[in-house]
């Protein structure tokens, strides 16, 4: 019971770690006798030495387990797993404190909020021709050059020159000695006008310099999500089990939610410096959650990565036959020409243009209240949806036909992707079924207060031809929660049935179909803080699976410990 209540308390502090090294800094700026005091006192050591002793209090766990009761010993297992989570969020606190003090030491830099997960990587001296003595900061997101201020050795204050960011197409490579003066050199550019070349005072410098940029890039490149082609975009571990990206699946959904009666939805524009910061937190790895975001932007950002695609969704060898389906005057044959093309479109695109016309079909729907009918959505929408190869600035605008295609994929929605929606839906079926134990027969009602309730069929979400039983004799607990999966970004409340060994989850108490089965076999069920866009989301705990953990909220942490405890219950080896 001491060790449980030390690991609260030991918890409590790291999570705050950061926090209060970001409050030392602004009271040691604002107070010259403070500063004095915490230099005297060596505040900033003290506050940092905890998060140093995690190994040792593992190491101390450790031993505890092997040689306690077996209950002290469960409970010494589950402080160290508290213990390596624990050590990533002291990791992440010093590496953003070092990036906080590095960059606030630089002097003309003007940028806007860097995301969450900037790093600092390395500090050097260069040279260029335009700059004799060149400092190289580089960051995990930027390359800063600057010129340092001051000649003592150990005052570290620099003046910006330029910069170059890391996700706009920089390119480094080895180029041949400039001059005598300048030599092992790398060149370093960009998709704008920027070229720089630097010469190393040695050649591990140099080496060193292409070997952190490159690992950089090659990061990003692996991160970005926005103007990537859906194909290559779908091969990433993000991606990972989805047949559309993520990042349409997400938008679709708070908008769907919250957006279909909203006024002028995809028309009315957004603050694009709001919607850039977030495209960069996206394109950063930055989990970004949408939940009681504004909804125009997130449309504005569902808007950007459609008009971001190096290939529009009606793909390039497609747009003529797409066009050709304008020139019928019979509407039968019309709209059996564009359901023909539809259908001929790659499986990727399909899903994606079937997920985001559905989304469209449902604005429209509602455009006696949000005003934005089909044609209103195919003005927004057709520029991006269907152009010419090597039209890149969209010159539908004289071209009629994509105006009239899209808005017949709007209104014609039911009838075009009837079949793309019957496939889609096979599939997630068909893979869930592969992944998780076969459904079959009925799922008991909620139960009543005088505890019995009828059955009720449950058509399998996986396997229709067959069901399980869930009785209520086997229900160990039911109830709301806020979910967060393992491979989704937003916080939605579902309704959870607990049995041994399965952990259902529906979209409400009246649900017919689960929206999805966690097989608890060898699961791990443990606390856990959760942090999403700098806001905390309290009472949370966790359930890991081996290559994905579904994070859980309640309202409250007696809530929380009885979860833990039922469905610790049903976890079985």
């Amino acid at each position: 019971m001491r060790q449980a209540t030390f690991m609260e308390l030991y918890h409590a502090y790291i999570t705050n770690y950061e926090k209060s090294q970001q409050a030392l800094y602004v009271c040691k700026k604002k107070s010259k006798s403070f500063h004095s005091i915490m230099k005297a006192m060596d505040l900033a050591t003290l506050l940092t030495a905890p998060t140093k002793r995690i190994v040792e209090y593992a190491s101390y766990f450790e031993a505890l387990s092997a040689t306690s009761s077996e209950k002290e010993a469960q409970i010494a297992l589950r402080c160290m797993e508290r213990l390596r989570h624990l050590r990533e969020l002291a990791d992440a606190a010093r590496f953003s404190h070092q990036t906080q003090k590095v960059l606030k030491s630089i002097t003309g830099w003007t940028e806007t909020t860097p995301g969450k997960q900037r790093r600092f990587v390395m500090q050097g001296t260069y040279a260029s021709k335009e700059h004799p003595d060149l400092q190289l900061l580089l960051f995990s997101d930027t390359l800063i050059f600057a010129k340092k201020l001051g000649r003592l050795q150990l005052q570290k204050k620099y003046q910006y020159v330029s910069s170059i960011s890391l996700r706009s197409g920089v390119t480094i490579s080895d180029v041949p000695d400039v001059s005598p003066m300048l030599k092992n050199c790398l060149q370093i550019s960009d998709t704008t006008t920027t070229n720089i070349v630097v010469s190393a005072k040695t050649e591990q410098d140099k080496s060193t310099l292409f070997s952190n940029v490159s690992e950089l890039l090659k990061l990003h490149q692996q991160n970005k999500v926005f103007g990537v082609h859906l194909a290559n975009l779908m091969q990433s571990a993000r991606e990972e089990g989805r047949d559309i990206p993520h990042i349409v699946e997400d938008t679709t959904a708070m908008l769907e939610q919250c957006a279909l009666e909203e006024e002028g939805i995809f028309r009315l524009s957004a603050s694009s410096k709001v919607v850039e910061q977030i495209h960069n937190q996206i394109d950063c790895g930055e989990e970004v959650s949408f939940e009681g975001m504004n909804c125009h932007v997130v449309a504005g950002v569902l808007k950007l990565f459609i008009r971001s695609l190096p290939e529009p969704l009606l793909t390039f060898p497609l747009y003529d036959k797409f066009k050709s389906c304008t020139e019928f005057s019979d509407a039968h044959e019309r709209l059996a020409r564009v359901r023909e093309a539809v259908n001929a479109l790659p499986a990727l695109n399909a899903a994606t243009l079937q997920h985001l016309t559905r989304l469209l079909w449902l604005v429209s729907k509602k455009s006696s209240v949000g005003k934005m009918n089909s044609i209103n959505l195919s003005v927004v929408f057709a520029p991006h949806l269907m152009r010419p190869e090597g039209d890149n600035d969209w010159g539908i605008a004289e071209d009629s036909s994509g105006y009239v295609v899209v808005q017949a994929l709007i209104d014609n929605y039911e009838v075009l992707f009837e079949d793309i929606e019957k496939k889609r839906q096979q599939e997630a079926e068909s893979s869930q079924f592969n992944k998780t134990p076969q459904l079959s027969a009925t799922v008991s009602a909620v139960p009543s207060s005088a505890g019995t309730a009828a059955g009720r069929v449950l058509p399998n979400r996986m396997n229709r031809a067959s069901c399980l039983t869930i009785s209520l004799q086997e229900i160990v607990k039911q109830g709301f929660l806020t979910k967060k999966g393992g491979n989704r970004h937003n916080w939605t409340q579902r309704w959870f049935v607990l049995k041994m060994k399965y952990l259902y989850y529906f979209q409400s108490p009246k649900e017919r179909i689960p929206k999805g089965v966690i097989c608890l076999q060898g699961a791990k069920v443990h606390k856990e803080q959760v942090g999403v866009n700098n806001v905390k989301r309290e009472h949370c705990w966790c359930i890991d699976v081996g290559k994905r953990q579904y994070l859980i909220a309640c309202k409250t942490d007696e809530e929380v410990d009885a979860w833990v405890t039922a469905v610790g219950s049903c976890c079985v080896e």
